[in-house]
């Protein structure tokens, strides 16, 4: 069974190079090379509009160092490879969103942003949509999902409390000793 979307691109490949006229013989060249040349035309073009139809095919997330969300320096805290993205609670990360057509070129379709649980985690997102800053808030686990409105990927994300900050003596009463 032809794939309605081939059948689609091949016939506008036909109707756009009929339109331009470059399926018709040339003076001095044979009918053959003619056809071949014609043949092959069509074929790359119904591909590029094919490409076009289906749209981006997948999404992929690419996440960066993590850093210190007041200074924005690294902080050595590793970035998991296709696990959960473990963060502590003053820390950052960003996610960049790859998308590819049919052919492995990048699309430009605008994606949407969101977080499950926005008091562990909240995604700042660029103007152009393709990167988004996750800042971890309160202790605990959310899910990141980016979307183009019909795939969609998503990053776990686990926000640990940070190292102590701060230790405070406080005094009790006085009293003497027995």
């Amino acid at each position: 069974m032809t794939d309605p979307d081939r059948a689609s691109a091949l016939q506008a490949a036909t109707v756009f190079h009929a339109a331009v006229g470059d399926l018709t013989e040339e003076l001095g060249v044979a009918v053959a090379d003619t056809i071949a040349a014609g043949e092959t035309a069509v074929r790359n073009t119904a591909e590029v509009f094919l490409a076009w139809l289906k749209g981006t095919v997948s999404l992929t997330l690419i996440a960066g160092p993590i850093t210190d969300q007041q200074s924005g320096l690294p902080t050595g805290t590793p970035t998991s490879q296709g696990g959960t993205v473990q963060l502590h609670d003053n820390e950052q990360f960003d996610l960049t969103v790859d998308t590819k057509d049919a052919k492995g070129f990048e699309t430009p379709d605008q994606v949407v942003w969101t977080v499950d649980d926005e008091t562990v985690a909240t995604v700042v997102v660029s103007d152009d949509t393709r990167t988004a800053t996750v800042v971890a808030g309160n202790p605990g686990s959310a899910v990141v999902t980016v979307t183009d409105g019909v795939l969609s990927a998503t990053e776990a994300i686990d926000v640990v409390p940070g190292g102590t900050a701060l230790i405070s003596l406080t005094e009790g009463p006085v009293t003497t000793q027995p």
